[in-house]
């Protein structure tokens, strides 16, 4: 399947799940309010920041590896179920051993039990990471898009039973979240053993890890994935404060459907084609990308207040103000992303990509502590955005460097790039609609 069918069928299952659920979670929000809603948003986040903390980058050599043809899936998918058992199983130990520090100081306000469930869950959610990277590697994006809106179909039709129409509140949402990620696991499994028969290779982990750790620390900072600014505003400020910025984390993060097509259906090309192809195929995406990221920032500014209002109700309108610094902040982000795909795949420099995120992320911790107290909710959206378009900028000048393009032709839209990511049988019916329309009005005779 080309890259245009690719990103077509990644949009409209994304957005299809989006769309599904928006209506539901929408109403759960309201029917949990600030609190439950913090308390939901943290469990996520410790979750997902310790999913990607202990992916170790294996998921990003399942992506190169297959992505190559280096490695059999079978022996993939053996060290993604030994690593996610024996990764997953650890943060579940340290969990317990350092339940104390979690409980009172990590985060306060969360109960031991709703601490337990998202520890316990940190097997599943990193194996289901690790199944993703190997669809991808194998190009099986449709297959990865249903099992998508198949764990967000479970989660709406719980969450609408259990929390909208039971009452069931905050726990009865995070076993709904904790069921549909288990399944989806399942699923995952299921179908890659269908494929090819798992085996464990010590030489092939071995690899894995010395080729991930260099880049773990990018994936780990992937769209949502690391949380820091939930938990210190946690420990600070108070978790209704988590509450009202997990609905502006949570509207920005509207555009994860977009990036994940985008960069599902650019990993192989940008991977598998030879040097000064693959700068250019990046530099396209690139371009029109930022154009639509343009259009989302400048919406999100405007409509901020009246979308928290009418969606959620004046309760949630301290949302508003980071939602249009976060907006800003995931534009940066979603092309950073692009630029260390390259490289990571193209260029196999991992570590660079790492190296400068890890920078960003610890130059914004003392930030957090700095202006949390001080600006609260609205501080710490800054302190994200700054960190995200440093990050930006370091990887755009690196990627300049490397290829020898000017800004201009990386990041100026040209004639053409929007409609190169755009499948043609869109753009045969858009070309339909464009005749018509020339039709309808070359008819009509211009009043003098």
């Amino acid at each position: 399947m080309s890259f245009r069918k690719h990103l077509t069928v990644g949009l409209v299952a994304g957005f299809a799940s989006q769309g599904l659920g928006a209506l539901v979670s929408i109403l759960v929000i309201r029917k949990l309010g600030p609190l439950e809603r913090g308390i939901y948003a943290m469990v996520l986040a410790l979750n997902t920041t310790l999913t990607y903390c202990l992916d170790l980058g294996i998921s990003a050599a399942n992506e190169t590896f297959l992505g190559k043809a280096e490695w059999s899936l079978g022996a993939v998918n053996g060290i993604s179920l030994a690593s996610s058992g024996l990764f997953g199983g650890s943060a579940i130990v340290a969990g317990w051993i350092f339940r104390g520090e979690l409980v009172n100081r990590i985060m306060p306000g969360v109960s031991p039990a709703e601490i337990s469930l998202g520890l316990a869950l940190v097997p599943f959610t990193l194996y289901s990471l690790y199944g993703e990277s190997m669809l991808v590697g194998i190009e099986a994006i449709v297959l990865l898009n249903k099992i998508s809106f198949l764990q967000s179909l479970l989660l709406m039709i719980g969450s609408a039973i259990f929390v909208i129409l039971l009452n069931g509140g905050v726990k009865a949402l995070l076993i709904v979240w904790a069921g549909a990620y288990v399944i989806s696991a399942l699923l995952i499994f299921l179908v890659l053993v269908r494929h090819d028969r798992p085996a464990f290779h010590l030489a092939l982990w071995r690899k894995a890890l010395s080729f991930g750790v260099r880049s773990f620390v990018t994936r780990a900072f992937r769209l949502g994935a690391f949380r820091l600014d939930s938990f210190f505003l946690n420990s600070m400020s108070g978790t209704i404060a988590v509450g009202y910025y997990s609905i502006a984390t949570g509207l920005t993060e509207k555009l994860a459907p977009v990036l994940r097509a985008v960069y599902n259906a650019a990993n192989r090309r940008v991977t598998g084609l030879d040097r000064c192809s693959s700068v250019a195929f990046t530099a396209r995406i690139i371009r029109g990308f930022a154009l639509v990221l343009a259009v989302w920032v400048l919406a999100i500014g405007v409509a901020a207040s009246f979308a928290v209002r009418l969606l959620f109700g004046g309760a949630f309108l301290p949302a508003a103000s980071p939602l249009r610094i976060l907006a800003l902040g995931i534009g940066f982000y979603s092309l950073a992303q692009i630029f260390g795909l390259f490289f990571t795949n193209q260029m196999a420099r991992p570590g660079f990509v790492s190296l400068v995120i890890g920078l960003c992320v610890a130059a914004s911790i003392p930030a957090y502590v700095l202006v949390i107290p001080r600006w609260g909710i609205a501080g710490a959206a800054w302190v994200t955005c700054g960190s995200t378009a440093a990050l930006f900028a370091i990887l755009v000048a690196a990627f300049s460097r490397e290829s020898g393009l000017a800004l201009r032709e990386i990041l100026v839209i040209r004639r053409g790039d929007i409609t190169s990511l755009i499948s043609p049988g869109l753009q045969r019916i858009l070309g339909r609609l464009r005749s018509r329309v020339t039709e309808l009005f070359a008819g009509q005779k211009v009043p003098e």
